[in-house]
């Protein structure tokens, strides 16, 4: 029975390495004795962890060992970002800090984690990431070239360069909500009358820059005409963004644009020519990946039961067996729930 799961290894080991081990009258090894004779065996032992945690400890170890296979290049890092995130949770607790709560840092990390000790918590950060690398690795597998492509021509731009003037809503966190309502608003009419007076411009761009350098409430670009230089998709905020790639050289917004630090009217420069296919090949993979990731919860199951059916994995354990089907079953049936809602 002892070969059956591989948690008892070390505890065989260990009994073998003290002298010869004892045996029951049925002839299995006998892993704790007591006086009078009275033994535990091997078998008892077995069956007793297989009906506690036997499943989640069998499913990490086969998984930690394939997986330090499959990414034996990449184990340093892997463990070293496993303990800056294992580190950054600590802080967050002020573990071992004068005001450190323990029993409220131990409750995080049974409740997030399933772990009741620092070190278990590192450990379990570590497989996690494997598995993440595992997910990435699987996904980007399955893509192809045409998607790769149209991603390309949908998604990629080239940079832009923009100039923009902030008008801040003059509201504190004292005032009441019509109050700032009333704020919000005259500062909605305030960038309104800017771009009425942009609109007759002679030169645009360089009343701008005098606008900006009078009028903006943007201490880092005020002082450089609200020049923001060049930048792509996902630098700024959502509505900032549309904006300001939906407009062409030379174009102007026609309504302040809102965000979450007042309302901005843009003025787009300059652009460049996005960069070839094979350039961007590597960002739209791992655009892509991501993309597919967050959409689609059952492919990180897939992935890390593609890697275990891969290296041939068998239970030979029936009960295991039938306990893992159920239980992969039941993650696939969660996930696919999950991404419904």
């Amino acid at each position: 029975m002892k070969k059956k799961l591989f948690i008892l290894a070390g505890i065989t080991l260990l009994v073998a390495g003290c002298g010869e081990v004892p045996k029951l009258k049925t002839g299995e090894d006998a892993i704790i004795t007591f006086k009078n004779n009275v033994k535990v065996s091997n078998d008892s032992l077995y069956q007793e962890m297989k009906e506690t945690y036997a499943l989640g400890s069998l499913i990490d170890l086969m998984d930690k060992t394939l997986l330090e296979k499959q990414f034996k290049d990449k184990l340093e890092s892997t463990k070293e970002e496993a303990k800056e995130e294992s580190d950054r949770i600590k802080k967050m607790f002020g573990y071992e800090g004068k005001n450190y709560n323990q029993d409220f840092f131990l409750q995080y990390l049974r409740q997030s984690y399933g772990v009741n000790t620092v070190e278990a918590l590192e450990k379990t950060l570590y497989l996690n990431l494997l598995r993440e690398l595992q997910t990435k690795s699987y996904i980007e597998s399955k893509l192809t070239d045409k998607e790769i492509k149209a991603y390309y021509e949908t998604e990629i731009v080239g940079d832009v360069r923009v100039s923009h003037i902030l008008v801040k809503p003059e509201s504190t966190d004292s005032m009441t909500t019509q109050e700032k309502k009333e704020a919000d608003e005259k500062a909605l009419k305030d960038a309104e009358e800017l771009i009425e007076q942009l609109k007759k411009a002679k030169d645009l761009k360089e009343e701008f820059a005098e606008l900006a350098k009078e009028k903006s409430d943007d201490p880092g670009s005020k002082d450089l005409g609200g020049d923001l230089d060049f930048f792509n998709k996902g630098i700024m905020e959502e509505p900032f963004e549309k904006a300001a790639f939906a407009l062409k050289d030379g174009g102007l917004t026609e309504k302040p644009v809102k965000t979450d630090q007042g309302y901005h009217i843009i003025l787009r420069t300059e652009s460049k020519e996005k960069a070839s296919l094979d350039d961007s090949k590597e960002k739209i993979i791992e655009a892509l990946v991501e993309e597919k990731k967050e959409k689609n919860s059952v492919l990180s199951i897939e992935a890390i039961i593609d890697l275990r059916k891969k290296n041939d994995m068998k239970i030979t354990d029936s009960e295991l067996s039938e306990q893992y089907s159920q239980y992969m079953n039941y993650l696939i049936n969660s996930a696919n729930e999950r991404d419904r809602k």
